[in-house]
Formats: structure tokens, sequence, C-alpha cells
């Protein structure tokens, strides 16, 4: 074909090293709205036709024959799989899903984190392990990647012929039976030493179509009123659908927990989080579902917005405070004051005292999914939700209370 009509995916498909660190989406011709990302021509399947992202038609014919198909365009182009070329990928392609499992394996925090998700061999059912311990003996499983692994003994699980120590960092070593290539054309077989593979295994988390984050950052307001955002540069080919987490950590402890529905890459603290310490967690993972390293940010202490603050403040000069609230029964609201002094919380409808409580006995939860809510749980007399007029005014009835209560109330979080 003259190099004139040389087209960009007739360039990329053309050179094995080049796609299988670039990789192509695919989409399937039929209409079907699902896609793959291929790194190699061995993995398209026979008699399928796909869609490039710039239109391109491609099916696969035989095992060594591509017909491809420009838009607007009868003339097909014929793209030729060399054996050698074809068992070079294909050897490095499976090299790289097991050594993303040896990777997830080894990472202790991602496993006790995120879990790692094995399919029973004879029934099918998936399962997520948070520990190696967990993984019930001598039943046999295939990875996210389809690689086989069974836990051999209580102390041994393999990993396709490679073995690894449970209850300790797991260290790959090589098994009576176990071979692994060095994955260059016509050499596939020869083996290497065991202790090796670990070593072979950073070199590839290294390389430069492995995903991985190589820079992430937290960034925003860092008052209860702002937004943190995650600054990130990924590596790795087409990134699939990452894992992101937001976690927080209490005030006296050091120990971070996931907060329920925080999964995106920004998140809106509220007056609950105030004096707690914030951070993400993010596993990056390519579009073909190889997982990368976890990674965890530094994290921030959410602070009070310094207007609230003087407000709150400023209430405190008084004996007595009283607030305008709405209370919410089932569709309706009804009226209500909320008076606040040094010694009790006092709830009334009109002129007329329904609740008083001391402090102690007092749980304020302010709401997630509306900033105007807020849940009052009064020690013998139950749980009733309350509605401000705005987001300030419900910070600040709920920050009111814990200074009056000389923080013996508490602020729970939903």
């Amino acid at each position: 074909m003259p190099s004139e009509t040389l087209h960009p995916d007739f360039e990329l498909l053309s050179s094995p090293v080049r796609l299988q660190r670039e990789g192509i989406l695919l989409t399937e011709a039929s209409g079907s709205k699902l896609g793959r990302v291929v790194f190699s021509l061995e993995e398209i399947p026979l008699h399928i036709s796909f869609s490039t992202p710039s239109q391109t038609v491609l099916q696969r014919v035989s095992a060594s024959i591509i017909h491809m198909t420009r838009p607007n365009s009868s003339l097909k182009h014929k793209i030729e799989l060399p054996k050698a070329i074809n068992s070079f990928n294909k050897d490095r392609y499976l090299w790289a899903q097991i050594q993303a499992d040896i990777s997830n394996l080894a990472n202790e925090k991602h496993i006790s984190t995120v879990g790692i998700t094995l399919r029973d061999q004879l029934t099918g059912n998936s399962e997520t392990f948070y520990s190696l311990q967990t993984i019930p003996v001598q039943t046999k499983y295939f990875t996210e990647n389809d690689n086989v692994l069974v836990r051999k003994s209580q102390h041994e699980l393999l990993l396709s012929d490679h073995l690894f120590t449970v209850g300790n960092p797991p260290v790959p070593t090589k098994t009576d039976s176990g071979t692994l290539g060095d994955f260059t054309p016509g050499n596939v077989t020869e083996a290497i030493p065991g202790e090796l593979l670990a070593q072979v295994a950073k070199l590839m988390m290294e390389s430069f179509d492995f995903p991985k984050l190589i820079k992430y950052s937290l960034s925003g307001t860092y008052y209860h009123t702002g937004v943190l955002r995650i600054d990130r540069e990924y590596q790795g080919g087409v990134e699939g659908n990452s894992v992101i987490r937001w976690e927080r950590c209490g005030k006296k402890s050091q120990i971070f927990s996931s907060i329920p529905g925080a999964t995106s890459l920004q998140y809106s603290p509220s007056v609950a989080d105030i004096g707690y310490r914030i951070r993400f967690v993010y596993l990056p993972v390519r579009a073909d579902g190889v997982t990368g390293p976890i990674v965890f940010s530094d994290s921030v202490k959410i602070k009070c917005d310094p207007k609230l603050t003087a407000e709150v403040r400023s209430n405190l000069i008084l004996n007595s405070l009283v607030f305008k609230v709405l209370l919410r029964n089932g569709n309706e609201f009804q009226k209500r004051s909320i008076l606040l002094n040094k010694e009790k919380l006092k709830i009334r409808k009109c002129r007329t005292t329904i609740s008083k409580v001391v402090y102690k006995g007092v749980k304020v939860i302010p709401h997630l999914d509306n900033n105007c809510l807020f849940t009052l749980d009064l020690a013998g007399c139950g749980k009733s939700v309350f509605v401000t007029p705005s987001p300030f005014l419900r910070d600040n009835l709920v920050l009111s209370i814990l200074a009056f209560s000389r923080n013996t109330a508490q602020i729970v979080h939903m």
C-alpha cells in the first residue's frame, strides 16, 4: 500500500511494539456499546467486526489475517500477523496478567482495603477476600485476570505454578514444576530463577504501560464549607474504572475508615468533619482490568469556616439562645423553637416546652444529602428531624449546641 494512503490506525496495528505500549479501543460494529482495549492483534476475536475511535472497521478473518476498511471507503487493507510476533505478544500479554495478580497478592494494603475478588472454578460464584488467610484450602479459584489460584495448605498459596507464603508479605518462589519464560521470540519456555521473579514483577510495574499514578495530591479549601479535589497524573495505557475512596480519621484515633458514598474525584466536607483528618485512596485500573499499586494521599485536617466560628463565639456571650426551625413529620412541617442555655436544651411548640434534656443526653446528626437537615436524638425523647432555612443556620445551630454543652453533646456521622 502506498505510504500516502497510510491511516493512523493501520500504522498502530502494524506495529506490535507500539500497540503493546499504547493499546487501542475497539467497539463491536454491530451497535453494541461494549468495548475492549487490546494490546496485541492476538487478542482480537475471529469473525467479529469492530470499530476504532476513528471509525475504521476491522475484522480478523483468520488466525493470521486482519482486514481493515477506512471510513467512507470500500477498499480493504490487509494486515498479516507473523507467527513469531504472535507468539511474542501472546506471552507478553499472559505475563502481564500474571504479574498484575502477583503485585496485588504482594500488596497487603490493597487486600485489606480493596480486597481480592476470586471466582470459584466449580460454581462460578464470585467472592471478595480481605485477607489471604481466609481463602479456603484446596478450593480452585480464577482471579480477575483468569489465572488459577488455589490455597494448597495453611501456609501455601499457588498462583499459576508460583508459590506464596500465607501470613507474611508474599514472596514468589519457584516450584518443582513451575517454569517462566524470559518472553523473547523463540525462547518462551526457558525457566528463570524463582528469586528473580519479584525483581521482574517490580520492573514490569515500573514500565510505561503499567497502570499507576505518577503524581497525586489533595487540593481545595480545608474548611468544612469547601470542596476537596483529587489532582493526579495517570500513566499506563487507557484508564478504566479506577477505584476511589475517601476516608476519615477520628480526632483521637490513627485509624482511617471509609466515608459511605464518597467515591468520586471530589468530596465536600460537612460540619461533622470539623476536627477530623480526611484523605483519599486511589487504585488505578487500566481499561482491560489490570490494576496498579494503590496509593494513599496525605491527610488534611478540616477546620470550621471562620465566619461560622465568629458567629458561634458571639452566641456564647448570651445566656440563652433561640433558633426557629421546622419539625419534619412525614410530609408535613411544623414550627418549633430550639432553646439553648448553659444547662439544658429545650424544644418548644408555640410557648409550651415539649422536650427538655441536659446536654449529656443530646446527639446531633447532620444529614449529608441535605445541608439544611439534621436529626436530634434526645435521651428519653427519641429522634426528630428538623429543617433550617439555610446550611449556615444548620451548622450554626449544631456547633452552638456543642459550645453550650462544653462538648458533652455529641455529633454523630450518618
